[in-house]
């Protein structure tokens, strides 16, 4: 398996465990999003981020799913789960 493929399946599988691990927050605006903890892969997180998929700063210890990364998530558990 090259390299990529390796890096894809790490950051989809890590996404897919921050969706289900994760808990509901809500913002000043009543808006719910999901958080996790940040205990994955550093590089994996850094790809996710730059795909917009999650957010998070460099000081805190857990992240937040962007509104795109949670319907990939969904996507993803939900091919996991047939």
């Amino acid at each position: 398996m090259d390299a990529d493929k390796k890096q894809k399946i790490i950051d989809d599988l890590a996404l897919a465990l921050m969706y289900l691990t994760g808990w509901e927050e809500k913002d000043i605006t009543g808006e719910s999003y999901i958080r996790a903890w940040k205990g994955y892969d550093f590089d994996a997180l850094d790809r996710l981020k730059e795909l917009g998929l999650i957010d998070f700063t460099h000081t805190a210890k857990s992240l937040n799913l962007t509104g795109e990364g949670e319907k990939r998530a969904e996507v993803l558990v939900q091919g996991l789960v047939r």
